[in-house]
């Protein structure tokens, strides 16, 4: 009886020291779990939430948010072809519920939609259906309508400025073997006649397309190719000077924005700016007002 008695203390410390190990391992990482999932989960919502546009669809507009920020919570919202309108509409409709008489630490919220002329359709119907749902609670909205332009690097103005550069190289050089020409002319007057008049002669001597000349070698291939791209050069018409592009430079193509600022409050920082136009139904709420007190049938 004591040789069990013995063997069940010893099984006893070993079982407990077992499930001990087992309880510590299944309890010490829940929590590093808990943490991780607890730090990194508010950060998905943060970015999907609250997509704001890039910086160079926004350049033509900063100076407006800029009037607006330290009264008001802007919030850009850019509307692209593939922009669904209900994600947008209750996103907009969320951000302008900041909106309290008494409490003025809550800073009123602006809803700043942008968008370029393949989607100002889809802009339009966003801003209407806002409009229309405010409107239905017998609340005011103002709206604020800019269209301004934005200039736009293509493909082909990069390519004109391409070429651009290479004509002022090609003159450069030109101008640079004009002088060292002209300065070999000064030096030795006699070598110009004399190479002329041996190029005149080898090239009338030729049948097939090679010299009568024992000292012929490569280098006369290159005096050849000089004398093919001068005539080129004087065929073609010259490149454009410095002057001329000065004067006349290309084009720079621009793209029609569109962008609108929605608020339930009057934005009387915009009313002095020139070129925006205001939407509003502050009279028909207000008249709805008066008749339900009667003062007006």
């Amino acid at each position: 009886m004591g040789a069990p008695g013995r063997d069940a203390r010893i099984e006893a410390p070993g079982s407990f020291a077992k499930r001990k190990y087992v309880s510590s391992g299944a309890h010490d990482p829940k929590p590093k779990k808990q943490r991780v999932a607890g730090s990194d989960s508010p950060a998905p919502p943060a970015v999907s939430a609250s997509p704001s546009p890039s910086t160079s669809s926004l350049e033509p507009y900063r100076p407006f948010i800029a009037i607006l920020r330290p009264k008001f919570e802007v919030k850009p919202m850019s509307v692209m072809p593939s922009t669904k309108i209900g994600n947008h509409v209750t996103k907009a409709l969320e951000h302008l519920s900041r909106f309290n008489w008494w409490d003025k630490s809550v800073l009123p919220g602006v809803v700043l939609l942008t968008a370029k002329s393949t989607a100002t359709s889809k802009l339009i119907t966003v801003a209407e259906v806002v409009r229309r749902r405010i409107g239905e609670s017998e609340q005011k909205w103002f709206q604020y309508n800019v269209l301004s332009e934005m200039e736009g690097n293509t493909q082909q103005q990069q390519q004109q400025q391409q070429q651009q550069q290479q004509q002022q190289q090609q003159q450069q050089q030109q101008q640079q073997q004009q002088q060292q020409q002209q300065q070999q002319q000064q030096q030795h007057p006699g070598a110009a006649n004399s190479n002329d008049y041996s190029v005149v002669e080898d090239t009338f001597m030729a049948f097939d397309g090679k010299p009568d000349n024992k000292n012929y070698n490569d280098e006369d291939d290159d005096e050849d190719d000089y004398f093919e791209t001068s005539v080129t050069a004087a065929v073609l018409p010259p490149p454009p000077t410095i002057h001329e592009q000065a004067t006349d430079p290309f084009e720079v193509r621009t793209t029609p924005v569109m962008v609108v600022f929605l608020s339930r409050v009057p934005l009387d920082e915009l009313k002095s700016l020139p070129n925006i136009a205001l939407q509003t139904n502050e009279g028909h709420i207000e008249y709805l007002q008066q008749k339900k007190m009667g003062l007006v049938r």
